[in-house]
């Protein structure tokens, strides 16, 4: 009897030994399982990982303010006096963002990219669209009326001016060599003064010398006397950080008509194009971001000339920073080699290439980068 006691004795320790040790295994499976749970949870609420795909989409438009463009198929613009389009483009791992390192975003492309331009404007607040002439511009080394200056006495040029010693500017961006036909595919050495025209004019051999300037030339100072050193160079790390990529702009001639639709202009627009890292909005970003469509956002580009009501068209339009600012659009006119500009007032106005306006670089990210924050001013977007 008491043999048998002990052999009951030892398979109930057995099974109880058993049962702790089963018990055990289960918890410590269950508490893995639960903190990875809580990780994984964790994780994934204060790192969200936001693609451009996932910015495609249109939002509710009285919270994030993204809507799709009506002229051009796939592609999204943020729109109205506030939307949340801020993305800090710093390369350090700082917690706050530096306001130089502060942009917003313009357009998600059809390609998934996004087109992002400077919260602000930068340093040189007093710049020339086009000089006309200028021996400190790097690569500009002619004087007079001699092919390759930025002007010309010679009236089949797109630069023609009828005084050699008016330097007026060129309201060409591109040269002959880096203008495109509007899929980007073909150099084209013409192109004409007024759209759709069929007479061509000869491309000045370099580019203008706000191009060159924000693509890292040197550039002048109105003056003429001293020169500063590109921005791609001086102050922007972004384009050499592998984030961005050469995209065409759309650099077309644009006509001041009243009866022109919103439509024509950007058909207008994108007849001619440029491929490279930086340049400046076009005529119809801003016309776009203005959420009082019947006011400000179908009219011709000449706003104050069309009767809108300006006070409006500067407080529904999150662009509008109270300076005169350039555009990278031409104005369509046999007779004027201006440009258009973003005026102080809040239309858009022609101006003179040799004027001096503010600038705000725009270019473009790739289709790849991944984005946290949630594009707001205190949270924008970063890449991730």
């Amino acid at each position: 009897m008491r043999g048998l006691r002990r052999h009951r004795n030892r398979k109930q320790i057995k099974l109880v030994l058993g049962t702790a040790i089963c018990l055990l295994m289960i918890m410590t499976v269950g508490y893995a399982a639960f903190s990875t749970n809580i990780t994984i949870n964790a994780k994934g609420y204060l790192f969200k990982r936001t693609t451009t795909s996932d910015l495609r989409s249109p939002k509710n438009f009285s919270n994030g303010e993204l809507v799709e463009d009506s002229t051009i198929v796939g592609r999204y613009i943020y729109r109205g006096a506030s939307p949340q389009n801020y993305i800090c483009l710093d390369t350090n791992s700082s917690g706050s963002c530096n306001a130089n390192d502060m942009y917003r975003i313009l357009s998600v492309e059809p390609d998934g990219t996004l087109k992002v331009i400077k919260r602000a404007y930068i340093t040189q607040t007093s710049a020339a669209w086009d000089l006309g002439y200028s021996s400190n511009v790097s690569g500009i080394t002619s004087s007079g009326s001699t092919a390759g200056t930025r002007y010309s006495s010679t009236s089949t040029d797109y630069c023609y001016t009828s005084s050699a010693s008016g330097y007026i500017g060129c309201k060409a961006w591109g040269s002959k060599t880096s203008t495109y036909n509007s899929t980007g595919t073909t150099n084209v050495t013409q192109m004409p003064m007024e759209a759709g025209s069929l007479t061509l004019k000869t491309l000045p051999t370099y580019d203008s010398y706000l191009n060159v300037y924000l693509n890292g030339g040197t550039y002048p100072t109105s003056s003429g006397t001293t020169s500063i050193a590109g921005w791609l160079v001086s102050q922007n790390s972004v384009i050499t950080n592998n984030i961005s990529t050469n995209h065409i702009f759309n650099i077309g001639p644009v006509a001041q008509e009243s009866s022109q639709t919103l439509a024509t202009d950007v058909a207008q627009e994108s007849a001619y194009t440029w491929k490279g890292n930086v340049g400046v909005m076009s005529a119809t970003d801003y016309v776009k971001a203005n959420s009082n469509v019947s006011a400000c956002g179908t009219v011709y580009l000449n706003i104050s000339g069309a009767g809108a009501d300006l006070s409006t068209c500067k407080t529904t339009n999150w662009i509008y920073d109270a300076f005169d600012t350039w555009v990278i659009s031409p104005i369509s006119n046999a007779t004027e080699n201006n440009v258009w500009e973003l005026g102080n007032n809040g239309g858009i106005i022609t101006r003179s290439p040799y004027n001096p306006s503010t600038i705000r670089p725009v270019f473009f990210l790739k289709s790849s980068v991944i984005l946290s924050g949630d594009g707001t001013s205190s949270e924008p977007y970063r890449i991730a």
